[in-house]
């Protein structure tokens, strides 16, 4: 949950500090049974269990963190280093957050989808999944079927980025039941020029 709050301070490049009081589940319990209404002894063991203290070697962004044990009076000296601790905070603001450019990410996902590469590997990947559902082949046979049927899918990819235009038989293209996949290769650089490749 506090990890949100570092991001808000990201977002409104405000500093971000945090001081932790630590209590232990025993103090927790004994201190709940002289309030008016106690909860009951399984809460707070449930809470004690999951809250993490700071850890600022692992998580960078709780470097501006203060752990307090609440056993302990408040003296000057700890509320003197809450105080510095909030001052160095002051001091270092979150990292802002780096801005989409909006209009940049839809070129990006426009040239994406008109990638030649990218729309014959999602039509593959469709017509495979097809061809799976059919339920054409027996269940023992499903998983080598399907191995068959990918490396397939990898190899035509495979040619289309060598440069070729290709072109198959309509059973085999659209149904992938062919053992192999006859294709005729035309190179986009030699116009006329066809070689044949087999799958």
């Amino acid at each position: 949950m506090r990890y949100d709050y570092y991001q808000l301070t990201r977002k409104y490049q405000a500093s971000f500090c945090q001081v932790y009081v630590s209590c232990q589940s025993a103090l927790a319990m004994e201190r709940n049974l002289s309030r008016q209404h106690p909860v009951p002894d399984g809460v707070i063991k449930n809470i004690t269990d999951r809250i993490e203290p700071p850890d600022p070697h692992s998580n960078t962004w709780e470097a501006f963190s203060k752990t307090v044990e609440s056993a302990k009076a408040f003296d000057r000296d700890t509320i003197k280093g809450i105080v510095d601790l909030i001052d160095a905070a002051i001091l270092e603001p979150s990292s802002p957050v780096a801005e989409e450019n909006i209009e940049e990410k839809n070129e990006s996902r426009q040239g994406c989808s008109e990638n030649v590469l990218h729309q014959a590997d999602q039509i593959m990947r469709k017509l495979i999944s097809q061809e799976m559902k059919d339920g054409t082949v027996s269940s023992c046979q499903m998983r080598s079927y399907a191995n068959k049927l990918n490396k397939t899918k990898s190899e035509l990819l495979e040619v289309l980025k060598r440069g070729y235009l290709i072109s198959c038989e309509a059973r085999a293209l659209t149904t992938f039941t062919s053992s192999r996949v006859r294709v005729l290769l035309r190179d986009k650089k030699k116009e006329g020029t066809k070689q044949t490749f087999y799958i």
